[in-house]
């Protein structure tokens, strides 16, 4: 008897845990921006008509969470630089101040060697400094201009 009603709280237990993880998703606010928005199109961007990932890109352009170059072009088959992961990454999840935490001061722009003050990518850069989770190289480099590597989105 006693085997058997614990078998029945084990189950209630269970229960119970898996309708308080799964309940919050039924109540979770509807994102304002849609995933396709039919104001950004595929000429947005003149390389990006036919590409497998045309949809995603401009979902992405439409979060602002991508923009593209100069150029109009979005290069959607090159390698993605560090400084334009460390962007993509800071937009996601909102990294917006160069507050470093754990010392509570402000991060310049130029901790790294390789980054002026005046590139597009150094306020970003400095934003993934004060997070931490972009530590540089030991030479006091950041190399943002190399192509990303699996091992580093990895670290990331």
């Amino acid at each position: 008897m006693k085997r058997k009603r614990l078998r029945y709280i084990s189950l209630l237990l269970f229960f119970i845990f898996a309708i308080n993880l799964y309940l919050p998703c039924f109540f979770a606010p509807v994102e304002a921006i849609p995933l396709f928005d039919s104001s950004a199109s595929a000429a947005s961007f003149h390389d990006i008509a036919g590409h497998w990932a045309e949809k995603g890109i401009i979902a992405w352009t439409t979060r602002e969470l991508v923009g593209g170059y100069p150029d109009g072009t979005f290069r959607p088959d090159s390698p993605i630089t560090r400084a334009e992961y460390v962007t993509l990454v800071n937009r996601v999840i909102g990294y917006s101040a160069m507050v470093d935490t754990a010392a509570g001061q402000v991060n310049s722009p130029a901790t790294y060697r390789d980054v002026a003050a005046t590139d597009w990518y150094a306020d970003e850069v400095a934003k993934a400094a004060a997070v931490g989770y972009l530590g540089g190289y030991p030479d006091g480099t950041v190399k943002p201009q190399n192509p990303i590597t699996r091992q580093e989105v990895a670290a990331v």
